[in-house]
């Protein structure tokens, strides 16, 4: 496993944090017509992490390795995004394990069910199937989970 440095997000980092987010959601299998531009990433992390949200993000030397989207209050896991060089290397479990310290009544998540890695990973790290539905705007189907029986 590689040494792994945590701290929260800043402004400043979010052009760094959008362009990782989109090079790793183009590994969920949905392909390219899903994947956001990085500037509208950008907006994202500007609009939908405010008040609430806990950002997390993983260094490994200077390089920006991940980052972690949790709202305790709302029990939300919202984002765990790994660079893809850095997949395999435990970041991913490490996040993970944050998201059950922050959250240790349970919480909820969603993930495209294309996206079949992550689905394994968050099967294997004790999460349920709650129920699928389709996508409000583009349709393809999406896996939601809870943890442990929210």
């Amino acid at each position: 496993m590689a040494d792994f440095q945590f701290r929260p997000m800043r402004a400043s980092d979010h052009p760094a944090v959008a362009a990782l987010w989109r090079e790793s959601a183009a590994l969920m299998g949905l392909g390219e017509a899903f994947l956001p531009p990085v500037p509208d990433l950008e907006g994202r992390l500007a609009a939908d992490f405010g008040e609430g949200w806990s950002v997390t993000l993983a260094f490994e030397a200077d390089t920006l390795a991940g980052f972690l989207a949790v709202h305790p209050a709302d029990r939300v896991l919202g984002q765990i995004f790994l660079a893809p060089a850095f997949i395999g290397q435990g970041l991913g479990s490490a996040f993970f394990r944050m998201a059950k310290d922050r959250m240790p009544h349970g919480f909820t998540l969603y993930t495209p069910a294309a996206n079949k890695r992550a689905r394994a990973f968050y099967e294997r790290g004790g999460m349920q199937v709650t129920h699928t539905k389709a996508h409000p705007e583009f349709g393809h189907e999406i896996v939601y989970y809870a943890w442990p029986g929210v």
